[in-house]
């Protein structure tokens, strides 16, 4: 599937980095003429501003499609270069460490609407997603011209009348954010704004179903190691009330094990920790002589570890040393039960 872009209309764009150590630069370009290039003018659409990006960042921006590009299907280029700037030029390769994405888009005239427009069918993705996960508003076979009009509107039961605009969700795709553990139903308002044009109303087929915050659901990811074993293993973890020796439990693979469900069941404490006060996290490792220890805590409940919530001494312990790491809630943190999990690195 292909996004569908009129001639002089602005679209906005968010980029989210990938990598939690090493900042990037991005750049975008698009093929404007057809002519399987990107070098020429207006056709590197997009540059971050710095080269520091890292995982959790979340860029956005504006392109505006020019009222002379070529109708028709076009490509568009996305790059990353670690801890270097984008630049038009670097369209065909850059020398380190990066990742180019290619995409197509569908450009069609600006042709002004008329009569009443087709909305064509709404769909909301993904719709049963975790707790602060954003999903997209799209409309497929919809009309394609100018002087359109869109209106998001969202409720709770699907029900008539129970549906409300959401404000600001005026254009396709749209990306919202639900609240956790609720049930939204989506519809989209598309209206001609010219004389004598009418309106039309998509509803998407499904609801969307929104998981409610638990420390013990799927959303978390599961993570994975190319090595372990013997030697490169977490011995110990101490916070608070909660002292957890794992040497008889060794590191079998897959090098990750899942203590959530001994707290819940309460064979292991689950420590308290308090907004604004520090409190020392105390992980002791393997006697591989070269042991990192970072540790996540999912503040606000979104099923993910963003960059703010990583902490981490940066400094090798050594062979069967201990990582004594300061953690500090920040006032935003949720209340409540928050998953955290520890790595060991070499």
């Amino acid at each position: 599937m292909t996004g569908t872009f009129i001639q002089n209309n602005t679209y906005p764009f968010t980029i989210e980095t990938g990598d939690p150590l090493w900042g990037q630069g991005l750049g975008i370009w698009i093929d404007y003429d057809g002519n399987n290039s990107f070098l020429d003018p207006g056709e590197f659409v997009w540059a971050s501003p710095t080269s520091n990006n890292v995982a959790g960042a979340v860029l956005s921006g504006n392109i505006v499609i020019p009222p002379g590009a070529s109708p028709g299907t076009r490509r568009m280029r996305i790059a990353c270069w670690f801890s270097n700037l984008v630049t038009q030029s670097n369209s065909c390769g850059i020398s380190g460490f990066g990742e180019f994405e290619d995409y197509n888009i569908t450009i069609v005239p600006n042709t002004p609407c008329s009569g009443v427009p087709s909305a064509g069918q709404a769909s909301v993705s993904p719709s049963n997603p975790c707790p602060l996960t954003n999903v997209t508003l799209n409309l497929t076979g919809q009309t394609n011209a100018a002087n359109l009009t869109f209106q998001w509107l969202v409720s709770p039961t699907g029900l008539p009348g129970s549906y409300t605009p959401i404000l600001g969700a005026n254009t396709v795709p749209y990306t919202y954010t639900p609240s956790p553990g609720s049930t939204n139903y989506f519809r989209c308002i598309l209206t001609c704004t010219n004389p004598g044009g009418g309106s039309d109303t998509s509803i998407a087929s499904s609801a969307c179903i929104v998981q409610a915050w638990s420390p013990t659901n799927n959303c978390w990811c599961i993570p994975t190691y190319l090595y372990g074993g013997t030697n490169d293993l977490i011995t110990q973890v101490e916070l608070g009330t909660l002292l957890n020796n794992t040497v008889a439990a060794g590191n079998p693979s897959p090098y990750w094990v899942d203590y959530t469900a001994q707290q819940v069941a309460n064979n292991l404490p689950t420590p308290i920790l308090y907004v604004g006060q520090a409190s020392t996290l105390s992980v002791t490792v393997g006697s591989d002589p070269n042991q990192y220890v970072g540790v996540w805590i999912d503040y606000d409940h979104s099923g993910s570890f963003d960059a703010l919530e990583y902490y981490s001494p940066n400094v090798n312990v050594g062979a069967n040393g201990t990582a004594s790491i300061s953690i500090t809630p920040p006032p935003a943190a949720g209340w409540g039960g928050n998953s955290y999990a520890n790595s060991w690195r070499r």
